[in-house]
């Protein structure tokens, strides 16, 4: 066994010497498997959507052509906007 610092929190731990592919404690390797598991992805990317649906409504009407005098900046953006809009699901979708 070899004396090694883990890569997130420096926390001394031991390892075998054929073990140098361990770079992280055991108390830091099962947080960061358990942020990677698939329902915490699976929260992560929910809240995501979300949070874009809720605002959807607002950043179409702060970017829409006729607030910016039709730059093609804004309407390439509103164009974007509504076919994510028609992407998300409907029965979320607020102010």
């Amino acid at each position: 066994m070899i004396a090694a610092s883990c890569i997130d929190c420096a926390a001394p731990f031991t390892r075998d010497r054929d073990e140098d592919w361990k770079k992280r404690c055991l108390r830091c390797w099962a947080a960061r498997k358990a942020a990677n598991s698939p329902t915490q992805t699976a929260r992560a990317s929910d809240a995501i959507v979300a949070e874009v649906r809720d605002h959807v409504r607002c950043l179409l009407s702060l970017c829409h052509p006729d607030r910016h005098g039709g730059s093609p900046l804004s309407t390439k953006t509103t164009a974007w906007l509504l076919s994510l809009r028609d992407r998300l699901p409907r029965e979320a979708m607020t102010t």
